[in-house]
């Protein structure tokens, strides 16, 4: 058992703390000094500018000129309004007055004028400040081109995930990695259920008790050995909602979500269940010519 200290040492700990303290708060205001501050704000990838209520630019950091073409004296002194693309321009405006009057944090993007004379996307977080009884907005911009490119990108990528999965008689399904239903195409009412009546609901309530082990081992397969050329195939039973087994034909594919994140299954079915019938017909026939 750890010896309890004495009220002597609890008061010399006291000091040695208040010591330690008062040493480190020296400590951070001689970190922050003028020269200091101006290296941290010359060493980052934002352009951080300060403008005054009308607008003006009163301080631009250096990146301005790798970003946007411009020294930042070529600006200082002008409306940065002058900057923003036409059809943005009530947009920032009103956001700039919200600033000033509600005292909120400016958070929006916009268009803003190249010194090559094209637009640059921006987003732009600022806030309202006083300095020295004139009221300023200091704020951050940064470049966000490549991040509008990867949106469209995926908006392209939905858009036609959407058409596909809308206009497929194959039913598109998306699990985690439990097998829970995170997304169904419309395609999945031709087992009698509405769409939003499985939509949190794992997939493996539906599945014939004997067909369980057959897709939990498609899941694992999927889940280990992804792979764009080769992926296993298993036919199982599906109950509908009238208790009726549908025959389903799925492949299984891991989707790889960002880094950090489990990822989904993208389960393609195909109801097979007609083909059977007549397959099954066929072989019974075809054992009554033999015998």
């Amino acid at each position: 058992m750890p010896k309890r200290k004495s009220t002597k040492n609890k008061e010399q700990s006291k000091k040695t703390t208040g010591t330690i303290r008062k040493k480190s708060e020296k400590k951070d205001n001689d970190f922050y000094t003028e020269e200091r501050l101006r290296e941290l704000i010359e060493n980052i990838s934002d352009v951080l500018l300060e403008i005054d209520s009308e607008g003006t630019f009163t301080y631009i950091s250096p990146q301005l000129k790798e970003d946007f073409g411009y020294e930042p004296e070529e600006l200082i002194g002008k409306n940065s309004f002058d900057q923003i693309h036409l059809d943005d321009l009530e947009n920032a405006m009103g956001a700039m007055k919200d600033a000033i009057t509600k005292g909120k944090v400016l958070k929006f993007e916009f268009r803003t004028l190249h010194k090559d004379g094209h637009y640059v996307p921006v987003s732009c977080s600022a806030r309202m400040l006083e300095v020295d009884g004139d009221i300023k907005i200091v704020g951050v911009i940064r470049d966000i081109t490549e991040r509008r490119k990867i949106e469209a990108i995926l908006r392209e990528s939905e858009e036609k995930f959407r058409l596909i999965s809308e206009n497929t008689n194959d039913i598109i399904a998306i699990t985690d990695l439990e097998g829970t239903y995170t997304y169904l195409s419309p395609s999945a009412e031709q087992l009698g259920y509405k769409v939003k009546d499985l939509l949190g609901r794992s997939g493996f309530d539906y599945v014939h008790p004997d067909d369980v082990d057959d897709l939990i081992r498609l899941l694992e397969n999927a889940i280990k050995e992804p792979s764009d050329e080769v992926r296993d195939t298993l036919q199982y039973r599906f109950r509908g909602k009238k208790g009726d087994w549908h025959r389903l034909d799925s492949t299984a594919t891991l989707i790889k979500d960002k880094p950090g994140r489990p990822g989904s299954i993208i389960f393609i079915s195909r109801d097979i269940t007609e083909r059977k019938r007549i397959e099954e017909e066929l072989m019974s026939k075809s054992e009554f010519l033999d015998a």
